[in-house]
């Protein structure tokens, strides 16, 4: 696992994935208060994934949310952050 510092600036993604694409948990810009997840084993488990960039992020939630919109994923990233 990465250490505190070498994930500063990076994005957390706390997901729980469905049959229809993922619910999101949490999306958070890490920075030395945040707390880093693990994820859990188990098919419905909550998930976390560590994305460099913004876009990265957007890019990753549209890859997993079904039927939404790139245009959509980004309003509800940007609400989530």
């Amino acid at each position: 696992m990465n250490t505190q510092t070498e994930l500063h600036g990076k994005y957390q993604i706390v997901y729980r994935p469905t049959n229809n694409g993922i619910t999101i948990g949490s999306i958070e810009l890490i920075d030395k208060y945040t707390d880093i997840y693990d994820s859990s084993e188990g098919r419905f488990s909550l998930k976390v994934q560590i994305e460099d960039t913004l876009d990265d992020v957007v890019q990753f939630v549209y890859q997993e949310k079904l039927y939404m919109s790139k245009d959509d994923v980004k309003e509800l990233v940007i609400d989530l952050i």
